[in-house]
């Protein structure tokens, strides 16, 4: 089975593409892949479900969670009219909405053939609590950093870890 996973996934466009890539060569989306996403903002985890449906992605072919991924807390606070690129922080204010925190090494537990990764600056945090999980199941790791700083620690992280940039 491939699985092919999106974190701070938007309106899923990474799935969306497997899936028509899938229909397009003559592959079953049933049965053969895990479409798995994750999507912190209520407003775009909608986005991801509407998104789905519009390109047949059958409820039994995903696994979507309205979720943060981060590490060190449990609930993780959003602005309920942020736009793109909001980041989540631990504690819940007044003008943010609370979805709970999942780890990625959690969500990691079988061989993934594509990761796609942007949580708005916490994959410094999420990336050295997950490499080990990286290192034995992900084959192909992409990242959206936010600012060289972040940049520069991941690099260095994948880099020792034997991971090659493309």
């Amino acid at each position: 089975m491939l699985f092919r996973s999106e974190v701070g996934a938007g309106y899923g466009r990474w799935i969306a593409n497997a899936a028509a890539a899938l229909r397009r060569f003559g592959g079953p989306v049933i049965g053969s892949v895990r479409l798995v996403a994750l999507e912190a903002s209520r407003k775009r985890f909608e986005m991801l479900v509407q998104n789905c449906e519009a390109n047949g992605i059958m409820e039994a072919d995903r696994e979507l969670h309205h979720a943060a991924c981060a590490v060190g807390f449990e609930a993780a606070g959003i602005p309920e009219n942020g736009d793109f690129g909001a980041g989540v922080f631990a504690s819940k204010c007044l003008d943010l909405d609370a979805v709970p925190v999942v780890r990625l090494a959690d969500l990691i537990d079988e061989p993934v053939d594509f990761l796609d990764m942007d949580i708005q600056g916490a994959e410094a945090d999420v990336l050295p609590d997950s490499i080990d999980s990286l290192n034995k199941f992900v084959k192909l790791l992409h990242v959206g950093t936010h600012g060289p700083h972040i940049e520069e620690l991941i690099y260095n992280l994948l880099t020792n870890n034997g991971w090659r940039c493309r």
